[in-house]
C-alpha cells in the first residue's frame, strides 16, 4: 500500500513525554518535520476553535487541558499505513498510546486518516500534502523548526495574493468568475469558512455572503456548495 503523510500533536503540556513520543514514533513511522510552533495567547482559542471546528472559548477546559505555550507538530510519513473504513489503525492506535503515556486526557491529537491530515496542515503550516511533499523530500534532520505563528488567516490576509494562493490550495474548491462579488463553490461549506476565516453576513438580497478581511480591510465573498 502506498505509503501516507500524517502527523502528531503534541500539546503543551504533554511535552513532558515528548522524547518518549518522538522515540516511538521514529521507530513505528518515518518523520519528515518537526515544528515547535507557538501561537500568540491572545488567538490561541480562536485557533483551537478554527482547528476543531467548534466553538472553544477562552479558558475553555480544551485550552487549560492544552496548555497555551508551545507545542509540538511532528509530520510523518506512514510507509504500511492500516487503512479499514478510511480510517489508519497505525495513527489512531499510537494516538491513543501516547495519550495513555501522558495522563488518559486528550494531550495528544493525530490526524484519523490523510483527508485530516492535509486539512491540519493548511490550517498550521499554510500548505497541503502535495506541496508539503514537494519541499521535503528527504527524512528528517533532528533539528526542530521553530514557528511562531497563529493558523493561517488568523488575524487577517496579508494581502490578496496571500489570499489567492491560500484559497488555490482548498481541496474541493474551486472559484468562478462574477461580475460583483467573488463566488467560490465548495463541497463543504463549512470548512472552507473556517480555512478562510470568513464571518457570515446576513443580507436580503445576496445569498451565501460571507466577510474576510485581507490587507485589514473587509471584503465580501460568496461561499456556495457546489
Amino acid at each position: 500500500m502506498k505509503k501516507e503523510l500524517n502527523l502528531f500533536i503534541i500539546w503543551n503540556n504533554a511535552r513532558g513525554k515528548e522524547k518518549e513520543i518522538l522515540a516511538d514514533i521514529s521507530e513505528n513511522f518515518e518523520i519528515r518535520q518537526v515544528y515547535n510552533i507557538t501561537w500568540s495567547k491572545e488567538r490561541f482559542a480562536d485557533n483551537l476553535t478554527r482547528f476543531y471546528g467548534k466553538k472553544l472559548p477562552k479558558n475553555c477546559k480544551k485550552q487549560q487541558e492544552c496548555g497555551t505555550d508551545s507545542f509540538l507538530l511532528v509530520v510523518i510519513h506512514d510507509l504500511k499505513p492500516a487503512i479499514k473504513n478510511n480510517l489508519n489503525g497505525n495513527i489512531i492506535g499510537r494516538k491513543y498510546q501516547y495519550r495513555q503515556w501522558t495522563g488518559g486526557g486528550h494531550l495528544i491529537h493525530a490526524a484519523d486518516n490523510q483527508q485530516e491530515a492535509e486539512e491540519n496542515l493548511l490550517f498550521l503550516l499554510g500548505t497541503n500534502v502535495k506541496e508539503f511533499e514537494q519541499t521535503h523530500p528527504l527524512p528528517w534532520n533532528g533539528k526542530v523548526i521553530d514557528l511562531k505563528r497563529d493558523l493561517s488567516g488568523a488575524e487577517n490576509w496579508k494581502d490578496e495574493n496571500e489570499f489567492q494562493t491560500f484559497l488555490n490550495k482548498l481541496p474541493e474548491t474551486k472559484q468562478q468568475k462574477t461580475a460583483d462579488i467573488p463566488l467560490i463553490i465548495s463541497s463543504n461549506t463549512a470548512l472552507t469558512c473556517r480555512f478562510l476565516n470568513a464571518a457570515k453576513k446576513f443580507s436580503l438580497i445576496k445569498r451565501n455572503l460571507y466577510k474576510v478581511v485581507i490587507n485589514n480591510k473587509p471584503q465580501l465573498i460568496r461561499i456556495k456548495n457546489g
